[in-house]
């Protein structure tokens, strides 16, 4: 490529006013990925053929490259000018549009792409992509069943098509285009991970679980499918398998918040209270991270300030556990359940009116069923003849 653009530089050394010379070093530039000399090439073009079409379709190319997509749209809108039905102008305008994320303008674009090529396969599946970008699955779904019609066999429509489906909540059909998917392309390590996503919240977790498995097979790196793999253990109240699961996710990625939290829930399920408190301490220290797998978990770093106090209180460190429901109180003021949770350890630290005062909280955020619990609960035995206490009931 080199000995290309030299050829090209000597030849512009004897003819610094010719276009086509101009336009063919920016394309030898941009062909080599210099890009900003390959944008000076197709200026010098324009100078001397304003109006022509492939330069500055070719200067939109680079720009989209660049990530320069607001410049990318201009350049292609000269292009049209020129050639006002071309289809590659407005399918690639398409694109720089849904990478601004004027998703409407995009699929305006890709329309306008498919009156020039309407049984075109790729302004098709763009097209949806653009319309899932918009969280306009359903429309999405029939794109994708547009590109299916030119390539039936095609993997990655089968695929995003199983996405829009998921977004809808249509599992059982999400699941038929993740087992087209496979079928085409039987190696695809998150076609077989979104198919045990599918099985699981469907209830068929034994399968979800054998699914997962094909994943790591291909990726045993991945520490997602070993972490959903975990849940779904989780879900068949097999925690000790679920805690391995657990771990070889920290061990591939261990700043993560969600399975250092499910490693603490699975320590206490084991009885492992030491071990749990490490685990929910952990994930508070990742808290102010991003969670890796792009998931929001505002609020939720009270639930582990809730899990925690109970991890302590098991061990009997009930000082510590009240300061944790008190900190998760902080974050979830209005969380019955932890309510009532930090009465039962205040009370066991002798303080009734404190109690008490917990309960009335448990009750008015959570309703008349913390009432029944309060009834049968050993725990406040010892308040039963106070009469704050009774009042509550």
């Amino acid at each position: 490529m080199s000995r290309v653009i030299s050829i090209y530089e000597r030849t512009l050394e004897c003819r610094p006013d010719s276009y086509w010379e101009w336009y063919q070093q920016a394309n030898a530039m941009r062909d080599a990925g210099h890009y900003q000399d390959a944008l000076s090439c197709y200026d010098k073009a324009v100078e001397y053929r304003p109006e022509d079409y492939w330069a500055w379709y070719q200067i939109g190319n680079v720009l989209d490259e660049l990530g320069r997509y607001e410049e990318a749209v201009a350049s292609y809108d000269r292009a049209l000018k020129a050639r006002p039905g071309d289809y590659w102008a407005w399918y690639e305008r398409g694109s720089a549009f849904r990478q601004l994320r004027e998703y409407d303008e995009a699929v305006a674009s890709y329309d306008r792409a498919l009156e020039a090529r309407p049984g075109d396969y790729w302004a098709w599946y763009e097209r949806a992509i653009t319309l899932v970008r918009a969280c306009r699955y359903e429309e999405a779904v029939s794109n994708y069943d547009r590109a299916l019609e030119v390539r039936p066999e095609d993997y990655w429509a089968w695929y995003r098509r199983g996405i829009a489906l998921e977004m809808m909540q249509e599992y059982e059909k999400a699941l038929a285009s993740y087992d087209f998917a496979l079928d085409m392309k039987p190696t695809a390590e998150m076609a077989w991970y979104r198919q045990g996503k599918m099985l699981d919240l469907l209830g068929e977790t034994e399968a979800a679980i054998a699914s997962y498995d094909r994943a790591l097979e291909i990726d045993p790196e991945d520490d997602l499918v070993w972490y959903d793999r975990g849940i779904a253990l989780d879900d068949l109240d097999r925690p000790a398998e679920a805690l391995q699961c657990y771990e070889r996710a920290i061990s591939i990625y261990s700043d993560n918040f969600w399975p250092w939290y499910q490693l603490g829930n699975a320590h206490s399920q084991l009885g492992n209270y030491e071990e749990a408190v490490a685990s929910f301490d952990r994930a508070l220290e990742c808290e102010p991270n991003w969670t890796r797998w792009g998931e929001e978990y505002e609020g939720l770093s009270g639930w582990v300030w809730h899990d925690l106090g109970i991890a302590l209180g098991e061990l009997c460190r009930y000082d510590e556990a009240i300061m944790s429901f008190q900190k998760a109180l902080t974050i979830e003021p209005e969380d019955g359940a932890i309510w009532y949770d930090l009465a039962r350890y205040l009370i066991r630290q002798g303080d009734g009116p404190g109690a008490v005062a917990s309960l009335e909280q448990a009750i008015h955020w959570g309703g008349n069923s913390y009432l029944e619990k309060i009834a049968t609960d050993r725990e406040f035995d010892g308040l039963r003849g106070d009469r704050s206490f009774q009042g509550l009931m």
